[in-house]
């Protein structure tokens, strides 16, 4: 994964995204348009942003961009958001990796289903520092205007929520692939779309209890994200007793055990069912964030060989200062010379508004232990260019504290388990206090878990 600097291009964006005179509907005194292509879809769009024609979709990524167009109109909105799950943002920013960006459109079947994202060029991608979770903004019509901005939520403000710094802002329509948010709990961007006699403004982000796209419903904008059909979990002859033997039953029954007790929370833990030696005996993973949100306390609890009880399991990395995050929507893994798969798992240490670390582990589970190797880390520097803009350098260093270049960080643990490129996991976490039946959560969990993206 080769992946840059980034704020540069941020700040270029502006310059790249030319005036185009918005089209809109006059307020009622014209007849509203029937249909998405009739409310501005210029075939001559630059895709960049600019008007001058230079960039133009494939016909087969045009006419898929006008019937996602369709969609969005006929929901009567004015923009449509699909969420695409998390990224690995350890080798810093993901969309300046060409190579992993083509594997992870097609682990989401975008070259079939939306090959216009897969065409999007670089002015069109807008990635915040930290950004986690990856989105696609879809307006209803090139007669719209986009702009992106920093969503500060602080003490300051009382943790409502104001636009900051502009990231982007283009008048030509054209969709955006996003990259933003490193938590659920607060979204670091603003998205403004306006067009066709309407205004949308959200904050997008995924929920960790079961990630889906959370929206505002107040706005005229739709959530384009496909799910998967739901279901009670119950199957023939009940299928996840035939699957699981009993397991999900007696995780459920052992809640008093494994739910975190109120007097070591901060923030709200979640949890996730996992199998993650292939032992065919079930994990049931906890984790919960402390402070503002950096530090993360995890616990990991398994099934006993005779099927019997929820037993904790010895987990190193709870002696460290500082724990790897186990909390996130994905996690990328290898395959070891034993056969084992290593879990890379990433840790985010911030020292002071100047200097914050990361560091990337890989993490191995069986016979009831966890432990972690450090395969290397990322000291990053904030600080002002001569103009007063945001400066960022980042240092990169292997296990030994050795200096590396950022394309050996980015390719660590490729080089480390001698494979080409990863495999990923997604995982499901909930929170059993919501109201919705522990049962079903626990069987999406699991469920969640051996769906594998790319390579797996």
């Amino acid at each position: 994964m080769k992946r840059r600097v980034f704020c540069l291009l941020l700040s270029l964006l502006l310059v790249l995204c030319t005036a185009c005179a918005c089209r809109k509907s006059g307020g009622g005194e014209e007849d509203p348009p029937q249909t998405a292509e009739t409310v501005g879809f210029d075939k001559s769009r630059d895709g960049s942003g600019r008007a001058d024609g230079s960039f133009t979709f494939s016909e087969e990524a045009e006419n898929a961009l006008n019937s996602v167009r369709q969609a969005v109109f006929d929901a009567g909105c004015i923009a449509g958001v699909r969420a695409l799950g998390g990224v690995d943002k350890s080798g810093g920013p993901v969309t300046q990796d060409t190579q992993y960006l083509t594997g992870l459109f097609a682990s989401y079947g975008l070259d079939a289903d939306w090959p216009f994202v897969v065409e999007l060029p670089s002015s069109q991608m807008v990635e915040t520092d930290l950004g986690q979770e990856m989105y696609v903004i879809v307006p209803v019509s090139d007669a719209c205007t986009v702009s992106v901005n920093k969503w500060i939520c602080n003490e300051e403000n009382g943790y409502v929520g104001e636009p900051g710094e502009v990231l982007y802002r283009c008048e030509t329509g054209t969709p955006i692939l996003l990259v933003s948010n490193y938590s659920d709990v607060f979204p670091d961007v603003n998205v403004t779309v306006v067009g066709n006699g309407m205004t949308a403004s959200f904050e997008p982000r995924l929920s960790l209890m079961d990630g889906s796209l959370t929206l505002p419903s107040d706005e005229p904008v739709t959530d384009l994200t496909p799910y998967e059909p739901e279901t009670d979990g119950a199957g023939p002859d009940n299928i996840w007793d035939q699957l699981y033997g009993g397991q999900l039953e007696i995780i459920e029954n052992s809640v008093g055990t494994w739910r975190v007790p109120e007097n070591e929370r901060e923030n709200v833990p979640v949890y996730t069912v996992t199998d993650l030696d292939d032992n065919g005996r079930l994990e049931l993973i906890s984790t919960c964030s402390h402070g503002t949100g950096q530090y993360s306390t995890s616990k990991i609890y398994e099934i006993t060989e005779d099927h019997n009880a929820l037993v904790p399991c010895q987990y190193g990395p709870s002696t460290m200062s500082s724990e790897p995050e186990l909390g996130t929507m994905s996690w990328a893994y290898y395959y070891d010379g034993s056969g084992s798969r290593a879990y890379i798992v990433n840790d985010f240490l911030r020292e002071g508004y100047d200097l914050s670390h990361t560091y990337k582990y890989a993490m191995w589970f069986a016979g009831g232990e966890a432990w972690v190797k450090l395969l290397g880390y990322v000291d990053m520097y904030a600080g002002a260019d001569e103009n007063g803009e945001l400066d960022l350098q980042y240092d990169y260093f292997d296990a030994e504290d050795r200096p590396i270049t950022a394309m050996e960080y980015d390719d660590i643990a490729d080089t480390f388990f001698n494979a080409p490129a990863p495999s990923f996991i997604q995982l499901y976490w909930f929170d059993p206090d919501d109201g919705e039946p522990l049962a079903q959560k626990l069987q999406l969990a699991v469920s969640t878990f051996y769906r594998s993206l790319p390579n797996g």
